[in-house]
Order: C-alpha cells, then structure tokens, then sequence
C-alpha cells in the first residue's frame, strides 16, 4: 500500500474533421486501396475505401465528396490503416 492522491480523469476530445479533411481522408484510401489491387467500382472509387471511411467517421460518405480522388497516403491515414488490419486480426 502507497499513500497516494486520486485525480480525476479527463477524456480526450475528439478531432473535428472539416469537410476537406474528409475528402482528403478518402483520397489517401482511395490511394491506398490503388496502391493494393483492391477491386475498383464505378467512377473510380473503391468499395474498401468506404467503407474504411464510415468505419472512421460513422456515417456514409457524402455524395459531395469526389469519391474517385487520389493523393499520396499520409502517416494519420496509415495509421488508421494498422489499426484495422490490428482489430481484424484479434476479431
């Protein structure tokens, strides 16, 4: 037994994301997806990437995003990515 001093805890908030971070997110899935061989739908977007974006953001993707896009994949999205695959594996 230590003496010791209880604190309460604070949660961290969450990151609001604007609707170009969305967009970006999805670009960088599309990428990745690319990148990977997945299977491509209509207009240029991945059905991976989707759902990869309603998994993170817990909504469908709006249809005023460009679901096609592509950009480089950056490390927040890679990330992402390995957590994923990391809950998939343990499921």
């Amino acid at each position: 037994m230590v003496d010791g001093e209880l604190k309460k805890m604070k949660r961290k908030t969450r990151k609001e994301y604007s609707l170009n971070d969305k967009q970006s997110f999805l670009a960088q899935l599309n990428q990745y997806a690319s990148e990977k061989k997945f299977q491509q739908g209509k207009n240029g977007c991945y059905g991976w990437a989707l759902h990869k974006y309603k998994e993170k953001f817990g909504s469908e993707v709006p249809s005023c995003l460009d679901w096609g896009a592509k950009e480089p994949v950056h490390e927040e999205v890679k990330n992402f990515i390995t957590h994923c695959n990391i809950k998939y594996a343990y499921a």
